[in-house]
């Protein structure tokens, strides 16, 4: 059986409310394929602006999907 990695990159995220929404579309959307996922990478530019409390909250939403 064969196993497969998801990558993503240059998410751009800034809004906590939008994140979410973006993220769970895409976990679900991978999902949906049934494969058998081994690693999950992101390899950067996942976050953008100067809010930190709103970068912290992105973060933390990005991790916990």
């Amino acid at each position: 059986m064969s196993s497969h990695i998801w990558v993503s990159s240059d998410l751009q995220l800034n809004r906590a409310s939008l994140a979410r929404d973006v993220l769970k579309n895409a976990v679900e959307d991978i999902r949906s394929l049934n494969l058998s996922l081994h690693e999950a990478w992101c390899l950067g530019d996942a976050l953008v602006g100067s809010d930190v409390k709103e970068l912290e909250r992105v973060a933390k939403i990005s991790i916990e999907l």
